[in-house]
């Protein structure tokens, strides 16, 4: 393995520093699994810490804390009896029995024997297993969402009818997308409220450090990386953490990306009145250009197949007067988005390059126009229907229903133009400009907070927002 695959990224991080990652080795060798020295233990400057077979406790943990090793962690340490292949698929069919839905899934169109294909062809290094093997053990649901993700983006790039190498690196891309979360605060991995500054920038920070780990334990460990990297980056450009567009993100990024949103809607924000993989498809339409409307057409197509048959629809849970409260909060944004955009023509004209410009202005106005027709198609937020909103509410249950996604999709949107007015560089320039966007900044996110907040018994406040970061 080359150093320039071994060193460290821009950011510091490296896979032979011991950081957290160590501290949760150390934590699962005292009590679950032995984790022991995989020959002789050198530091960066050829220091002997620990000998061969010592170990990994607390006291072998101090010795070595704060220290870069000579060679990665992962290869400097191995834990008994990690996942292999076989407890791979053992887990994939535990995954896939887990509800009826998923179970269609696998039997859809010969998944369950490209799964088999799949996990005895996977080339994942022992150190890649073992790093699963630790995220099962210290992050559970993010090891449901690893193992889900890795199931769909293959299954999405069959139904693209890519080829086999595709499906493959997007099946081990997928196993491995969220191992950077291993190297930050545990709690925010996990975490659903309101994160502030220091603590998003932390979580923005996984994608890089897990696409370090795929450039290091990955079979092909460029394209997967370069995978890993991007799988929050949008095609709008509204994505992170680089903001890339089109063709600058690759294509199979955008396909894991899309898998990796689907989970979060089934399993860890549902939209109100889901509960099956079906029920996502809506929230997929609306945000279509997100992934690429190919993408969206396989995904759509896959993930219809699991609609269960005689299911009957869901009986609305959110109240007529909390929609009609809602409604009032999107009228309120849409007002606050149109003074906002007829700000963005300034803004990048008087950028240069380290503040605003059309490249970063441009997301913000492509978000803003995807809310009016949202808001526009559905009559949600339209000032001029506004005060006749009740009186078209009527209580029929598959209608409530429609207005009940909507809304939400609405308030989804909203909240990632909240996080577009965050970015440093649409801050500087001209002062009155300036005192403007913070003015509608602070409305936009007081407003908003209202919505999330009458809609907390249905999902966290700004839980959409912490998995656009995850």
């Amino acid at each position: 393995m080359s150093e320039a695959t071994r060193g460290t990224p821009p950011g510091g991080f490296s896979v032979r520093d011991c950081d957290r990652y160590l501290e949760h080795l150390t934590a699962i060798s005292t009590a679950r699994r032995l984790v022991v020295a995989h020959g002789d233990v050198f530091n960066e400057f050829g220091v002997l810490l620990l000998h061969r077979d010592t170990p990994l406790g607390h006291v072998a943990f101090e010795r070595m804390r704060g220290h870069r090793l000579a060679r990665p962690v992962d290869e400097a340490f191995a834990m008994r009896q990690p996942l292999d292949e076989r407890t791979l698929r053992t887990h994939l069919d535990a995954l896939l029995a887990e509800a009826p839905d998923l179970h269609a899934l696998a039997a859809a169109d010969g998944c369950a024997a490209r799964l088999d294909t799949l996990c005895v062809g996977t080339l994942l290094q022992r150190e890649a297993l073992q790093k699963l093997s630790v995220l099962e053990l210290v992050l559970p649901q993010v090891f449901h969402r690893a193992l889900f993700t890795a199931v769909l983006a293959a299954e999405l790039a069959h139904q693209r009818e890519l080829p086999e190498t595709d499906c493959r690196l997007l099946f081990e891309s997928g196993l491995l997308h969220d191992l950077g979360l291993l190297h930050i605060d545990p709690a925010l991995a996990t975490r659903t409220d309101e994160l502030d500054d220091p603590e998003w920038q932390q979580i923005v920070t996984h994608a890089a450090i897990g696409a370090t780990i795929a450039a290091a334990h990955a079979s092909a460990a460029q394209r997967i990386g370069r995978i890993v990297a991007q799988h929050h980056e949008r095609t709008d450009g509204t994505g992170g953490p680089h903001g890339l567009a089109r063709e600058a993100i690759d294509p199979l990024a955008r396909l894991l990306a899309l898998a990796d949103m689907v989970h979060a809607l089934r399993f860890e924000n549902p939209p109100p009145g889901a509960g099956t993989l079906a029920d996502c498809v809506h929230y997929l339409r609306v945000n279509r250009s997100l992934y690429g409307e190919a993408n969206y057409r396989a995904a759509s197509r896959l993930l219809r197949r699991t609609q269960l048959p005689d299911t009957p629809p869901a009986a609305p849970r959110l109240p007529r007067l909390l929609l009609l409260d809602t409604n009032r909060s999107l009228t309120v944004l849409r007002e606050r988005f149109t003074a906002l955009a007829g700000l963005l023509p300034a803004l990048a004209a008087v950028g240069d390059e380290d503040e605003a410009s059309p490249a970063h202005t441009a997301p913000l106005q492509h978000l803003i126009e995807q809310f009016v027709a949202v808001s526009d198609a559905s009559g949600l937020g339209v000032p001029d229907f506004a005060p006749h909103f009740a009186d078209g509410l009527g209580e029929d249950p598959a209608a409530l229903n429609e207005v009940r996604l909507t809304a939400q999709e609405l308030l989804w949107l909203a909240r990632r133009i909240e996080r577009q007015l965050g970015q440093p560089r649409l801050h500087g320039g001209d002062r009155v400009l300036r005192a403007r966007l913070d003015d509608l900044a602070h409305a936009t996110r007081f407003e908003l907070r209202r919505a999330w907040q009458r809609l907390a018994v249905e999902r966290p406040a700004h839980a959409a927002a912490h998995h656009e970061a995850r």
